[in-house]
């Protein structure tokens, strides 16, 4: 009987990877710990969610990061196996995104998570729903804010101007109250200061 080397090849190419080469791949590829690697590779599913995640993302850490910490312990909660978890990888990347943008805080980000995880909501969707989500300075409603709020506070606005910047913490605080704490107070600094300069 012969067989050819292409054959082989071809056999070769069509078998599924194995969990070691896998492992190594995500330390090589994605910077992954072994044990964070290791952990992942436990399930062949999540693993694939991982990967497309990473994928969608560009954040294959926080995505890694989100399996191990928050999928495993969901499905510990709920008694489940991870071949169980059902929801889309597009909807984890959203979120992760959500993040980096400041649109979403940790806390809020966990809530909806806890949504993806059991529904498979679409993140934004449910965040706007529930009042989770932090308006982006490029909306115009933290701006619109600022503005109103500066102008109710001229005062500390000139205390500010004179010299005194223990009052800018307080106008922070007030864009805070203003906007109900959806917004990024990274934001809310960038933009005060440059409404200030006099």
């Amino acid at each position: 009987v012969y067989i050819s080397s292409q054959w082989i090849e071809k056999i070769r190419s069509e078998q599924p990877e194995l969990r070691e080469e896998k492992k190594k791949r995500y330390q090589e590829q994605y910077g992954l710990s072994e044990q964070d690697a290791s952990l992942i590779t436990e399930s062949r599913h999540l693993s694939e969610i991982f990967e497309e995640t990473a994928k969608l993302s560009n954040r294959p850490k926080k995505a890694a990061n989100w399996i191990i910490v928050d999928t495993l312990r969901l499905v510990k909660e709920n008694g489940m196996d991870a071949d169980d978890v059902n929801f889309s990888a597009k909807h984890l990347a959203d979120l992760i995104l959500l993040m980096e943008k400041g649109e979403v805080n940790n806390q809020g980000a966990r809530e909806v998570f806890e949504h993806i995880f059991a529904e498979d909501v679409d993140p934004l969707t449910y965040a706007k729903a529930k009042g989770l989500r932090i308006a982006p300075a490029d909306d115009g409603e933290l701006e619109s804010a600022i503005d109103q709020m500066l102008a109710a506070n001229q005062d500390s606005v000139e205390a500010y101007r004179n010299g005194k910047e223990k009052v800018f913490g307080f106008l922070v605080g007030q864009v805070m109250k203003e906007m109900k704490g959806k917004a990024n107070p990274q934001e809310v600094n960038r933009i005060l200061k440059e409404k200030l300069k006099p």
